[in-house]
């Protein structure tokens, strides 16, 4: 498209849904501050009318409306421009205005065929697909523009932790809208950008207590859609849904939630539900030997890992200090050994056990090391010596026999 060319009608939900497909455009063919120039005209026009529409327009007029707010602010967000962040939070604004009143900003539990507000009510609109479709690409926005706003650097830590929070429950909702339109796409987008956030609250229990509820939220809704366009970002979500049992010691929960697991996850990548099954089982006192039997197909590293693992969790001390000496086997004279060595130490030393037991894997982690520091320094005194010339270099010995040189 060369040049500004008229858009379609003078309707400016006819016009802003015409920008909507010039946005998409590649930016050989639309440049981006065209375009930025363009959303930022077709919202404000979108906003001189959007009272009028709202008071007399019919269902088809609203989905319409809906419609134009939100994939305009799906284009402004996309083009990653700072005077494009309040022209999203404009059109998000504009178009949860439509929800009912003691929704907004939440999921919905009992809103079923319910009008989205009371004028849409009073002409008898019903809450289609397509409506629960475009209030989720709306909620999703929200939750992306909080997000980003978490993300900067002005805030305190606190401050940050608070939007994002704020912006796990907006993206949770979009999915749940987005399961009522029974559309994939959007349900999968707003776990992805949930991740986004959630990635930042792992770190501590005190965040995690954070992500629990939205985890929850999102992965039932991926599974009442079917969705199974990325499974390893359903392991992700389910294994800091599992960090978060773990933390509220809710060992049978946590086990049930890797058990819906297991019906969903391809077993290429049930590994790391394993790891959690073996934790749970073990707090529960069960039976363990399945969920290690399944490990064994890892590395002798992994497999140790996994062992190191139950011992710090089993509730039984027998059971505990044969899960670290499975770990120490399978390490054979690996240096890996010696962090478990000075572990298996400490248990020792916190359960009583005699001074000599505690001794003697500290020594062996102790020549663990000093084999290693033997090696190191053998390595570079060899190293050394070979990038020493030496005392007679090929180009002193053709000065030697060279006739001036006699």
């Amino acid at each position: 498209r060369k040049g500004a060319e008229p858009l379609p009608s003078d309707d400016p939900i006819a016009q802003a849904l015409a920008v909507v497909e010039l946005a998409r455009l590649p930016c050989d063919m639309v440049a981006t501050e065209e375009k930025v120039q363009m959303i930022s005209g077709a919202a404000a026009k979108l906003q001189e009318k959007h009272d009028e529409v709202f008071e007399q327009g019919t269902q088809g007029t609203w989905i319409l409306g809906l419609e134009a707010w939100a994939r305009l602010g799906r284009e402004a967000i996309e083009l990653n421009q700072r005077e494009m962040l309040q022209v999203t939070q404009t059109c998000a604004k504009r178009a949860l205005e439509w929800l009912p009143e003691p929704f907004r900003g939440r999921a919905v539990k009992d809103l079923n065929d319910r009008a989205p507000n009371a004028k849409m009510s009073s002409a008898g609109a019903q809450m289609t697909p397509e409506l629960w479709r475009w209030f989720s690409v709306a909620e999703l926005l929200e939750g992306r523009l909080i997000a980003l706003s978490g993300g900067t650097a002005t805030h305190d830590k606190t401050t940050q932790d608070q939007l994002r929070e704020s912006a796990l429950a907006h993206l949770a909702t979009a999915g749940e809208y987005g399961m009522r339109a029974s559309v994939q796409r959007l349900v999968h987008d707003a776990a992805g950008e949930l991740w986004n956030v959630a990635v930042y609250l792992l770190g501590s229990a005190a965040t995690r207590r954070m992500l629990f509820l939205p985890l929850k939220k999102v992965l039932e809704q991926l599974a009442k859609v079917k969705d199974r366009s990325d499974m390893n970002l359903r392991v992700s979500l389910f294994t800091a849904l599992f960090e978060c049992y773990r933390d509220n010691e809710d060992w049978s929960g946590g086990l049930a939630a890797v058990e819906s697991a297991f019906q969903i996850i391809p077993q290429a990548l049930q590994k790391r539900l394993w790891e959690a099954h073996v934790i749970f089982s073990s707090k529960l006192d069960r039976d363990v030997a399945a969920g290690l039997h399944r490990m064994k197909e890892g590395t002798p590293a992994l497999q140790a890992k996994a062992w190191a693992t139950l011992a710090r969790n089993s509730a039984n001390k027998a059971d505990q200090m044969r899960a670290y000496l499975s770990a120490l086997e399978l390490l054979k004279d690996s240096f890996e050994r010696c962090d478990y060595l000075i572990e298996l130490a400490e248990w020792l030393h916190a359960n009583h056990y005699p001074r000599d037991d505690i001794t003697q894997c500290l020594l062996a982690a102790a020549d663990l090391i000093l084999d290693v520091k033997a090696s190191q320094a053998a390595n570079e005194a060899l190293k050394n010596e070979l990038s020493l010339p030496s005392a007679r270099s090929p180009t002193s010995k053709l000065v030697a026999s060279s006739p001036t040189s006699q």
